[in-house]
């Protein structure tokens, strides 16, 4: 391990014995392990980073394949689903979900339970969360009162959609690959149209989802002997391993 800036190696080179990881009558505390580092290492965020390097020399089986694993880091994106919406004239209550997702990538959502062969217009909230439920009838008049709205006034985008015969549509959307998005809030809620519902529309619930992003390290792996000097570079590839203080 080196702390980049002034290169200094803060363990070995040394080798470190393992413990068993899949003894089931003498589970690791809290699944974890630590190496602790003859040199501390003080973390400074534009300076200094710390690289890993792991080499398998051999184990115990005679050197055959090692199946130690690295649990592997992804992006983290929260999905939370608002209050439910209301009844369309069928009598079931319109659900809409959306998937995790990255900067690069797609959102995906999904609406269930909808008025069938008919029209739902998604509308967006960029940067902003859901809100406490709130009246309607200023904007759709004669609408019914358990009909309300989730979504705060702002940086407003719509999407339409046209509904099955099961009363299901599904829409999606790209996410600029830009770190500025990064924690980017995107709410939403459907509003779809039912000429036999009061004021004609019923509403779903809303959804927020936190945009996420790729960890900002790479992971470059060599198979063969110690000295090899070129290898398979992965970006955005962080095994998970934790680092603290004693």
């Amino acid at each position: 391990m080196t702390a980049l800036g002034a290169p200094a190696t803060v363990f070995g080179p040394a080798l470190f014995q393992l413990p068993n990881l899949r003894d089931a009558a003498h589970p690791l505390a809290n699944g974890q392990f630590f190496l602790p580092l003859t040199t501390p290492f003080v973390y400074a965020p534009n300076s200094r980073n710390l690289v890993v390097e792991y080499r398998v020399l051999g184990n115990s089986l005679g050197g055959v394949a090692f199946n130690y694993r690295l649990d592997r880091a992804d992006f983290y994106s929260p999905v939370n689903l608002g209050a439910a919406g209301c009844a369309h004239s069928g009598g079931a209550t319109p659900v809409l979900n959306a998937s995790p997702v990255r900067i690069g990538a797609s959102l995906s959502l999904t609406g269930t339970q909808g008025p069938a062969n008919s029209f739902a217009l998604v509308v967006v909230n960029v940067g902003g969360r859901l809100v406490p439920p709130y009246a309607l009838d200023a904007l759709f008049p004669g609408i019914a009162p358990t009909c309300r709205g989730q979504l705060a006034p702002g940086a407003l985008a719509t999407l339409g959609v046209g509904t099955t015969t099961a009363g299901n549509f599904n829409s999606s959307y790209a996410v600029p690959n830009s770190t500025a998005l990064n924690d980017l809030w995107l709410s939403r809620q459907a509003v779809l149209l039912d000429a036999f519902a009061p004021g004609g529309a019923v509403t779903s619930n809303g959804v927020e989802v936190q945009v996420g992003i790729r960890p900002r390290s790479s992971i470059l792996a060599a198979q063969g002997v110690p000295t090899t000097t070129t290898g398979t570079l992965n970006a955005n590839y962080a095994p998970v391993a934790l680092f603290r203080w004693l």
